[in-house]
């Protein structure tokens, strides 16, 4: 784990193309992101969730802060 900033710790993982990580949320709901492809300055993930599971990009979620903020 590394520490964050703000005082958190991310779990830092590394996996090759097609491999995949497995989160559980609240001993519930079971999300999948798959390495789909890895180019030389970006990775593309796939990520599998139930219906009712909000997946946001980082700058959707900054955005949305900002314009709530202002």
């Amino acid at each position: 784990t590394r520490h964050k900033k703000n005082g958190g710790k991310v779990l830092v993982l590394s996996r090759k193309q097609d491999e995949k990580i497995f989160m559980e949320v609240n001993g519930q709901e079971r999300i999948e992101l798959t390495v789909v492809r890895i180019d030389q300055n970006k990775v593309r993930l796939g990520i599998k969730a139930s219906n009712n599971t909000t997946i946001l990009r980082s700058e959707l979620v900054e955005r949305s802060t900002n314009v709530a903020s202002a």
